[in-house]
């Protein structure tokens, strides 16, 4: 801050120990269309967080996969002589599915969604900054007519007094309806071009999403061939459950799990 700055930072300040309630300035249509504006703000601020987190988990989702698939690739790897195992198949699909959905997605994400939240978020600290300058402008204005009015109240001994104070509460208003004007007729500009700004990043998110979607799906599909369909029955009637539980049995029988109940 210069030290110009600071300077009307302290008289500003120091304003509120003369400013009464009769000399201060209401306008609720402002009021209004400020707390409309730090609604969208607050939203728009967090659509930039959950939009990066957005990508991320997709990053991670699919990372993910590909290690568990690469886990239990190693995990059964010479049960079986045949290269079709569906390990092998699943482990072969998730790469493809990373190599040629999930990395080729991250760029038109980043273009279409992310980019147009950062840039509509850069918007904010100039308003931030009209709407700081409007509350200083303010203040000056209230502190004008405080002194016009205690002048009145008390006349001073200097006649000249009263017309200087005069002239720079006329001056002070004139500055703060100006800028305070200009706020109330484009700050529900601004909130209005919210609607036709995101509207073409909210298609291209449904798209990636349904992109994602098919794609993946459409290759997991065909690793279904390789499950033995009879699988599928034992899942729906409990029996895969009654096998795991005897699996388990089997392997509390083991005298090596009984190794380690001793001290």
């Amino acid at each position: 801050m210069s030290w110009g700055g600071l300077k009307k930072a302290i008289q500003r300040a120091g304003n509120s120990a003369i400013i009464k309630d009769i000399d201060k300035i209401n306008d609720k249509e402002f009021d209004d269309q400020e707390r409309r504006y730090n609604l969208l703000k607050k939203n728009c601020q967090q659509l930039v967080i959950e939009s990066k987190g957005f990508l991320d988990s997709f990053r991670i989702i699919s990372s993910s996969q590909l290690r568990i698939a690469e886990v239990l690739e190693s995990l059964n790897s010479g049960v079986s002589n045949n290269d079709t195992t569906t390990e092998k198949m699943y482990l072969q699909t998730v790469q493809s599915i990373d190599n040629n959905v999930v990395k080729k997605l991250d760029e038109p994400y980043i273009e279409t969604v992310m980019n147009p939240c950062l840039k509509f978020e850069r918007y904010f600290k100039e308003i931030d900054d009209a709407v700081k300058k409007r509350h200083h402008k303010k203040n000056d204005y209230e502190a004008a007519k405080a002194k016009v009015r205690r002048l009145t109240d008390k006349p001073s001994k200097d006649v000249s007094k009263l017309p200087t104070s005069e002239r720079e509460l006329k001056l002070s208003k004139e500055i703060y309806e100006s800028i305070n004007n200009q706020l109330k007729l484009e700050l529900p500009q601004l909130i209005q071009l919210r609607v036709p700004y995101f509207d073409p990043s909210f298609q291209a998110l449904v798209k990636i999403q349904y992109r994602f979607s098919i794609e993946s799906y459409t290759q997991l599909s065909q690793v279904q061939q390789y499950i033995n369909p009879q699988m599928r029955d034992y899942y729906v009637d409990g029996t895969l459950d009654e096998n795991i539980e005897n699996i388990i049995s089997q392997m509390l029988d083991l005298d090596i799990t009984k190794l380690g109940g001793g001290s």
